[in-house]
């Protein structure tokens, strides 16, 4: 499948082929997300890119799409789906593995980095070559000739995509997985992975709206508040593999690049309101809430320690004052909580005033009766291995 946009450039930029990975099954979302920030990204002026949105061919756990380089590099700052960010750089038949070896030998990695220590991955299906032990010996090999020496703890990653005999080379631009924001450096009880935070979020349409009450009556460390503050801000301030690359674009080499970006607006545009009952996971919040501030951006949080099964709904609304509530939330599930008393709690969040949408991740046998509510949409959802749904509610 694939959204067909023409692929036209208005420069003289070479064009580079990218594989944006995320969460399977979501590559759709991914290409709403890259629509959404493709005209904040910045060209080799410093100005907002005029580039047309790239074609984007999905695929199995991505998107792959071309484009100039630096544009390419800099989804790594915008995508909140994203796992990582790999760049396509070689490609060849090969059937056997003296084939194999012959296509890594014309590789021309010194065009992008210069010999180190690098890790290597290796993926095989529906080859001839299978073996990916054997693979890795082989790659291992002929790379260490040119003083590229394997090492599984390296920063710096190669990529061998084997699939019908024809074998596809990448470079992770990423490093680290792009759900590490930098932010959470306190943790509670089962977290949700912040990429998986923001996609409910967007799933949600939450992150399209403004000046409304984002409520968790189960909000552990904080991660959908700090999503929700960050969907529209680029993480500039964590390190990614493609700076260390030879020909990274000098706009990224200087000191004050980031000032490029002087359009982006990192003000507050909601209110957020969270219930633990754990005392140490409560701490959490605050502890995280000093790192996001450093890491980012000042953000607000009002968050009481309390029993979310009996907390007065009054607090609640006299927080959000009129305004629009919308209730978003992981709660315990399995042998962290019983399914009746979770269930029972956040329907009567439902007698909240100004509540206009519950969104919520549980296993399938959760039921949910909400008087006023009705169930907009019901997606399978992967958390932390487990099988579970996110429900969305609406008026």
């Amino acid at each position: 499948m694939a959204i067909m946009v023409p692929l036209t450039c208005t420069g003289d930029f070479s064009l580079n082929k990218f594989f944006v990975s995320c969460p399977m099954n979501f590559e759709n979302e991914l290409v709403k997300e890259i629509e959404s920030f493709w005209f904040s990204l910045i060209d080799l002026d410093g100005l907002p890119t005029r580039e047309p949105l790239p074609e984007f061919e999905i695929d199995t756990g991505g998107v792959e799409l071309k484009t100039p380089l630096h544009l390419g590099l800099q989804i790594n700052f915008f995508s909140k789906l994203a796992l990582r960010v790999l760049m396509r750089i070689e490609s060849f038949e090969a059937r056997y593995f003296d084939q194999f070896e012959k296509g890594l030998a014309k590789l021309a990695l010194e065009k992008y980095l210069p010999p180190q220590k690098i890790n290597i991955q290796i993926e095989s299906m529906k080859s001839r070559l299978f073996h990916e032990g054997n693979l890795l010996e082989s790659a291992t090999k002929v790379l260490a000739k040119r003083n590229y020496i394997f090492d599984k703890e390296s920063d710096m990653t190669l990529l061998f995509r084997v699939v019908k005999d024809r074998v596809v080379i990448s470079i992770d631009t990423s490093g680290e997985h792009l759900h590490f924001r930098g932010y959470r450096k306190f943790q509670g009880e089962a977290p949700i992975r912040e990429n998986l935070a923001s996609l409910i979020l967007q799933l949600s349409d939450l992150n399209t709206m403004q000046d409304q009450v984002i409520f968790d009556p189960y909000c552990g460390s904080g991660t959908f508040f700090f999503e929700s503050q960050l969907s529209h801000f680029p993480n500039f301030n964590r390190k990614y593999s493609f700076q260390k690359f030879k020909n990274i674009p000098a706009i990224f080499k200087s000191d004050s690049w980031k000032k490029n970006y002087r359009w982006i607006n990192s003000n507050q545009i909601n209110q957020f309101f969270g219930i633990e009952k754990n005392t140490d996971t409560y701490k959490k919040i605050a502890l995280n809430s000093e790192v996001f501030k450093d890491v980012f951006c000042p953000i607000e949080i009002q968050a009481v320690q309390a029993d979310s099964e009996n907390y007065d709904l009054k607090k609640i609304d006299d927080f959000a004052a009129g305004k629009k509530i919308a209730l978003v939330t992981n709660p315990p599930y399995g042998e962290r909580s019983a399914a009746g008393d979770v269930v029972k709690s956040i329907e009567r969040f439902e007698g909240l005033k100004n509540l206009e949408k519950v969104v919520i991740i549980h296993p399938e046998n959760w039921k949910f009766h909400f008087k006023k509510l009705k169930l907009a949409k019901s997606i399978p959802f992967s958390n932390q291995g487990l099988k579970t749904q996110v429900s969305i509610f609406e008026k």
